[in-house]
């Protein structure tokens, strides 16, 4: 509806983005979608006047029940000095509620949520890849993530874009140093039972980096064996 109030009010005319953001804005506001102190303008600056996208580290404190988002702009070579930050649609599941639950990220470094979730369930984050970020996590909620996944049949409770979300995050994460490669081919472990292509089209990606990494060292082979042994 916001769009085509958009291309009504400039028919025959010329228009620049901010025209676009107050017309999505005033049928947002009309529709309640959007709170009254927001505007798409505030949240699309972020997204349309500054380069990159950025990477979402979710650290849970498994006593406290708290969640804190901490994002900064993913780089393979890492910044200190990039200040560059986002408004980020957070959107996440968890292992006993498959309601998805959302809320908005402000532009700033750090953001704590109080996601109320049993320290044995796992938490994930971007449902369905909804918004245009990488998510990380503490060690803890990979080693779950992993263990529904390898469970009979587990990866079927996340969507066919999300079990390719987790493989494409978590190894491009540990080619930049994020994360421990480890944790990232512990995941790619489940895939002997993924019958979907789009997830096996992100694993190919990953791994062909870490082919190009080992095609000319001694451990080549043991890459071989374990690729064979994903394919069997």
């Amino acid at each position: 509806n916001g769009l085509t109030n958009y291309l009504n009010s400039r028919i025959y005319s010329s228009a620049e983005q901010d025209d676009l953001w107050l017309a999505l804005t005033e049928q947002a506001h009309k529709d309640g979608t959007l709170k009254k102190e927001m505007s798409v303008k505030q949240i699309m600056d972020t997204w349309t006047l500054q380069t990159g996208f950025p990477i979402i580290t979710v650290t849970r404190n498994y006593d406290t029940n708290s969640t804190s988002f901490k994002q900064e702009r993913f780089l393979f070579e890492r910044n200190k000095t990039d200040q560059s930050l986002w408004w980020i649609p957070i959107t996440y599941i968890t292992k006993n509620n498959l309601q998805i639950k959302s809320e908005w990220m402000q532009a700033k470094p750090e953001i704590v949520s109080d996601v109320k979730i049993s320290p044995m369930d796992w938490l994930l984050v971007n449902v369905d890849l909804r918004g245009y970020y990488r998510v990380n996590y503490d060690k803890n909620n990979w080693g779950l993530l992993t263990q529904q996944l390898l469970s009979q049949d587990g990866f079927k409770n996340f969507s066919s874009a999300n079990r390719a979300q987790m493989l494409d995050d978590s190894l491009n994460l540990a080619a930049a140093g994020y994360l421990d490669y480890e944790i990232a081919l512990n995941l790619t472990t489940y895939l002997v039972n993924e019958r979907d292509c789009v997830p096996w089209m992100s694993a190919f990606i990953g791994l062909d980096y870490i082919q190009e990494m080992f095609v000319k060292s001694a451990d080549f082979d043991k890459l071989k064996f374990y690729m064979s042994s994903l394919l069997k």
